[in-house]
């Protein structure tokens, strides 16, 4: 085969993935747009969801510091705060609701992180990228540090370790089923669901870890850069930096609503350039963070400032 035809057959590749993920993105355009005739009430009639189209943003472009890589941002529901983490000299970095950086933590032991999800008061969930592993770990407002430690910690590794940067992502975690979601970047997207892993200390894990790829191919997103579970709906929201897009999948796994992070869309002024996490706090006010620094945060219903 010449090169020539190599060269052909990826750009033919790469045609056909862009066009089915536009075609599925359109489809899902025009069943909203059916669904809002139908009500008549300029809402879409898909049952419940979080009504992502009436988010604008209040806070946006707010720089976090003089941090350099932020990636990925949780809620702590229990101090009321938000955790981002960054993969560079990586270390936690807790910020108050109003994007107010108020405290930095240091990682010991841990390689290229780029996700960090609270479960429950005092532990969250680390994901490592390169090495395709889950780390719970303690933070609380008296941890000066944290430190990875394979005996002490509850940990997961799923696949061989790999150099190619599209691993693990973004993490979301569902505390009702005790779920934990772990997104994987792209080629392909994944969406993994790990049941099992936080049976009580001393009982012995069954953990089960389950892909749907036919929801995956559903998602219309060149990547994964985050997620959260959303408890009140039992929906997912995803986070796509490259296709500019937050994805709201149900309990079933299909979209059922879409917000655009492009400027002019949702009261921004400028498209958010490298959208790397997001998160819900107890109000369903939701926050963004980008690349290097930038913090966002969108309110229903309210006017951007």
């Amino acid at each position: 085969m010449t090169a020539f035809a190599v060269l052909c057959g990826v750009a033919a590749a790469a045609w056909y993935g862009w066009h089915t993920r536009w075609l599925a993105r359109q489809g899902f355009v025009l069943q909203r747009e059916i669904a809002q005739a139908r009500s008549g009430t300029g809402a879409p009639d898909l049952g419940t969801t979080l009504m992502l189209d009436r988010y604008v943003a209040d806070i946006q472009a707010l720089r976090v510091g003089d941090e350099a890589n932020m990636s990925s941002v949780t809620y702590d529901a229990q101090r009321h705060i938000l955790v981002s983490i960054t993969n560079r000299q990586p270390h936690l970095l807790e910020l108050s609701l109003d994007g107010v950086l108020q405290r930095r933590v240091p990682l010991s032991g841990f390689g290229d992180p780029e996700a960090v999800e609270y479960l429950v008061p005092g532990r969250y969930m680390i994901a490592e990228e390169r090495r395709r592993r889950v780390t719970e770990v303690t933070l609380d407002a008296g941890t000066d540090q944290v430190v990875f430690d394979t005996g002490a910690q509850r940990h997961l590794t799923l696949g061989p370790p790999d150099d190619d940067n599209r691993g693990f992502e973004a993490l979301a975690y569902d505390a009702g089923r005790q779920r934990l979601y772990i997104g994987k970047e792209n080629d392909p997207v994944r969406i993994f669901e790990v049941e099992g892993l936080f049976a009580p200390t001393g009982q012995p894990l069954n953990v089960n870890v389950h892909v749907d790829p036919a929801r995956d191919r559903r998602l219309f997103l060149t990547d994964i850069s985050g997620m959260v579970h959303d408890s009140r709906t039992g929906h997912l929201l995803v986070l796509s930096d490259e296709s500019k897009l937050v994805i709201e999948l149900d309990a079933a796994g299909q979209p059922v609503g879409m917000m655009s992070l492009r400027a002019g869309q949702h009261g921004l002024l400028k498209d958010i350039p490298q959208a790397e996490g997001i998160a819900l706090d107890d109000a369903g006010n939701l926050y963004i963070v980008s690349e290097p620094n930038l913090f966002y945060r969108f309110r229903q219903g309210k006017v951007a400032g």
